[in-house]
């Protein structure tokens, strides 16, 4: 952690690609920047709350079935720090 939230500069460089931004700028809402290239790199930057909250979510979507195969289904999350977490699949059969 850092003394002052707010105080120092970030400066990000590689072969490819090089930016700099005052860490007062990095707010909780994503950055994206993109760094060339034909695979469409990118940088995320994006400042942690102090306090997370949040503890749990609920969603429904309506899926289409294919009447000729196993349907297998996944559910991907995003953790805060940017890392997905994948289940292991349903299967739903008609």
């Amino acid at each position: 952690l850092l003394a002052d939230p707010t105080a120092g500069h970030l400066q990000i460089r590689t072969p490819f690609f090089e930016t700099g931004m005052d860490v007062a700028d990095i707010g909780l809402e994503d950055r994206v920047i993109g760094t060339g290239g034909g695979i469409k790199r990118q940088i995320r930057l994006f400042r942690l709350p102090e306090h997370n909250t949040t503890m749990n979510a609920s969603l429904s979507r309506r899926i289409e079935l294919r009447d000729d195969v196993d349907n297998a289904l996944y559910v991907c999350v995003t953790l805060e720090d940017g890392h997905l977490v994948w289940s292991s699949p349903t299967y739903v059969m008609r």
